[in-house]
């Protein structure tokens, strides 16, 4: 019967019976909570954000409120997005599962309140977060299921709620603060700019900005190795918009004096149009004037990947194998020609005096040590012992 009776005894979880106001003074936030809230002072915790937090030693339940301001180039496309993508970062690990979500409207704003499953545990997590301006706010906490069902601990999160909310702007288009951010000089600005390029929601109304951010190199620009150029390029690409070319048709002429070693870039994106207007395009605006600097190589590139338009690009650069820039080409493009049978039988005796010729250029080049390889090197020592 002893035995019986010690069997029988089960201890029940702790759990506060009551509440205070726990908000810090002077914080844009009101809650209530078993204990006042109190900032933490960790050196981990990033620049611009605040941390507070109440530890309830009997139960052994942590909260935490967390203010952290949002990147200045976020943007989504409404309130549900924005809270649901916000949401899923307080997974502890990707097995977490996310079994209960509730998105609706306290006063006048969105609110997000998420149950967390978490992996290998018998605890859930629960989140609620809101925003106001570009600032998140955050209250989370683990426990486990009979104390989540505590009144106290159930009145946290439906008390957390914003004290002075102003309007969101996490639903309004960042993208002219970026490329206003990119051309700047500060490398601190730049490199939070670059950061948030490859991410930030593009559209066609945002077209303005990426054409004006072609004609500029920008701080990183290299013709040798990736940068925000081709960043900018790959970015203007997935709108694929008529509008482009006609934007380099009229801007190409103008960057000879000021900025030459970007038209080659521009006419890259000529190129990825596939088109065959677009190819007699590029024609068109090497013939007005070949660039005085910059890498033939960019344009090449985006070349390859239609060979057969590529082919009638072919006789134009055999036309201008006397300019030192765009000849560098040649190697790889006749190799490619000759890998589709796009080329005469008698095509390599003939091309024989240009490579001689690009070979005693890049003799020349290789004697500064501080130079780079020359492009398509390799291709031209294949060529010359054919």
């Amino acid at each position: 019967d002893a035995q019986r009776f010690q069997k029988g005894i089960r201890f029940l979880p702790y759990a506060a019976n009551r509440t205070v106001a726990g908000h810090p003074s002077f914080e844009n936030f009101l809650i209530q909570s078993p204990m006042p809230f109190v900032k933490e002072t960790d050196a981990a915790i990033e620049e611009g954000s605040s941390r507070f937090i109440i530890y309830d030693s009997t139960s052994a339940v942590t909260f935490h409120v967390q203010k952290e301001p949002l990147n200045r180039y976020y943007s989504t496309k409404s309130d549900s997005s924005f809270l649901s993508q916000f949401i899923e970062f307080f997974k502890a690990t990707e097995a977490d599962s996310l079994v209960q979500l509730e998105i609706k409207y306290q006063d006048g704003y969105a609110t997000a309140d998420g149950l967390f499953d978490l992996d290998g545990t018998h605890n859930l997590k629960r989140v609620k977060i809101m925003a106001s301006g570009d600032t998140l706010y955050s209250v989370a906490g683990v426990f486990s299921s009979e104390v989540s069902k505590t009144a106290a601990y159930q009145t946290i999160f439906d008390s957390f709620r914003l004290q002075q909310p102003s309007p969101n702007s996490y639903t309004q288009s960042k993208a002219k603060r970026l490329f206003q951010d990119l051309l700047l000089p500060d490398s601190l600005i730049f490199q939070e700019a670059k950061d948030a390029l490859s991410q930030v929601d593009l559209s066609k109304e945002d077209l303005p900005y990426l054409h004006e951010a072609l004609l500029h190199p920008l701080i990183d620009f290299s013709d040798r190795l990736p940068c925000t150029h081709d960043e900018v390029i790959r970015r203007l690409l997935e709108v694929m918009d008529s509008s482009t070319i006609a934007f380099i048709q009229q801007a190409y002429p103008g960057l000879k004096e000021r900025n030459a070693v970007l038209q080659y870039p521009l006419l890259s994106v000529l190129a990825r149009f596939q088109t065959a207007d677009s190819y007699r395009l590029i024609e068109s605006l090497l013939s007005s004037g070949l660039p005085a600097s910059g890498s033939p190589d960019i344009l090449y590139s985006a070349l390859q990947d239609s060979l057969e338009l590529a082919k009638t690009f072919f006789p134009f650069v055999l036309q201008h194998s006397d300019d030192s820039l765009l000849r560098t080409i040649l190697p790889r493009f006749t190799l490619d020609m000759q890998s589709i049978n796009a080329l005469a039988d008698n095509s390599f005796k003939e091309l024989q005096p240009v490579f001689i010729s690009l070979a005693d250029q890049y003799q020349l080049q290789m004697q500064d040590k501080q130079l780079d390889m020359p492009i398509h090197f390799d291709e031209l020592v294949k060529l010359l012992l054919l």
